[in-house]
């Protein structure tokens, strides 16, 4: 199973929260990713924070692959959105890129954030923090 972690995964990993790190040492190389959105997130708030450098090298350390957001992904992200739109419970912008992206790859959702993206349908969610 391909995994795709949430920021909030992220960070909890570079925190070495032990329950995250756990379940991340046991997956195969290669099966977990993260949103090119995702990195966009994280290397903003590294850049927005006191400890730039250090914090883009612990991302960086991290090495997993960041998969480019594409036409697919733009279009799953659109069909959610009219989707939550009429239904009247929108998520936010960057949650529904990546949302969209991880349903049209078939990856699952690996965050804390399970209020919003359970509005999702189909979308397959985990939180291995708790």
């Amino acid at each position: 199973m391909l995994y795709s972690f949430d920021s909030n995964i992220v960070i909890a990993l570079m925190a070495q929260h032990p329950a995250v790190v756990k379940r991340t040492m046991q997956q195969a190389p290669g099966d977990v990713v993260m949103s090119s959105i995702v990195l966009h997130e994280l290397t903003f708030g590294a850049f927005n924070s006191h400890r730039a450098a250090t914090n883009l090298d612990r991302l960086a350390a991290l090495n997993f692959p960041a998969i480019s957001f594409d036409i697919d992904d733009a279009r799953m992200a659109g069909e959610i959105r009219a989707r939550l739109k009429r239904a009247g419970t929108p998520i936010g912008p960057y949650d529904l890129l990546i949302a969209g992206q991880a349903l049209a790859r078939d990856l699952t959702l690996v965050t804390a954030n399970t209020r919003e993206f359970t509005r999702v349908d189909g979308l397959r969610i985990e939180n291995w923090i708790g």
